[in-house]
């Protein structure tokens, strides 16, 4: 470890084996056992649980994370106790050395001990204070908020959607079914109509078929007038010829005696 790194980078590198909370600039969060780390924040963590911007949670195996995306990490409580912070506490009480403090940097992390024992702010490598906590915790209870609302939301999108695909759905089956409907009407009424149009066709053949019946029995009945009137004639004209020639006889008879 270089003596020119700063506390938090320091910091950063006695975390390495320890649970960390990583929170990116996007406001994904990544919590899981930190296996390396560098001096610009670059760093892997393994067994990881993953939030993601609208409340998902997953779990990951390996991940690798860009410092330039980090916005801030939490590391274990335990770290404050670390040997890093007890040779700075000895270096601003002058009673030892720091490792990657200068002379200058000493005088002036001495003077914003001071002040942060006065109640000022504390210097960037010093613990949190309470107010920052509470900030972050506000925030995210903000976050948690934001997104269990937005998640409502988009439930009742979802819900919404689904019961407009199901009046929807319904709505197909009806115009279905009455589609159907009035298919089998038209289908009983082009039966009725076939029907009727059979039974006028039926009625027209038969009364064609009575009309040469009787066309054929006057025929025959005209034609059997007729023999008879010419028999009736013959049998006139005979009796005739039969007549003359007896009385052509009677007469042969009459001039013989």
């Amino acid at each position: 470890m270089s003596r020119s790194l700063g506390i938090p980078v320091k910091l950063l590198h006695e975390a390495s084996g320890h649970v960390v909370t990583v929170e990116l600039k996007s406001g994904e969060l990544y919590r899981g056992s930190m296996v390396e780390c560098e001096d610009n924040w670059n760093c892997q963590l393994e067994n990881i649980t993953y939030t993601a911007k609208d409340g998902k949670v997953s779990q990951l195996e390996h991940v690798f994370i860009r410092g330039s995306k980090v916005r801030f990490m939490v590391i274990p409580d335990m770290l404050k106790n670390a040997p890093m912070f007890k040779r700075l506490e000895a270096r601003i009480k002058g009673k030892g050395t720091a490792l990657g403090v200068g002379r200058g940097r000493a005088v002036a992390m001495r003077a914003r001990a001071q002040a942060a024992g006065r109640g000022a702010a504390p210097g960037r490598g010093a613990v949190p204070p309470v107010r920052r906590l509470v900030s972050i915790i506000s925030r995210l209870i903000f976050q948690y908020v934001f997104v269990h609302e937005s998640l409502m939301v988009v439930i009742q999108c979802v819900d919404n959607l689904e019961s407009k695909t199901v009046e929807v759905e319904v709505e197909k089956k009806e115009k279905k079914k009455k589609k159907k409907k009035e298919g089998v009407n038209e289908a009983v009424a082009s039966d009725g109509e076939k029907s009727k149009k059979d039974k006028k066709k039926k009625e027209k053949v038969k009364e064609d078929v009575r009309a040469s019946d009787e066309e054929k029995s006057e025929k025959k009945k005209k034609k059997k007038k007729h023999k008879d009137a010419e028999n009736g004639d013959s049998a006139v004209a005979g009796n005739d010829d039969g007549a003359n020639k007896s009385e052509k006889k009677k007469k042969k008879h009459k001039d013989a005696e």
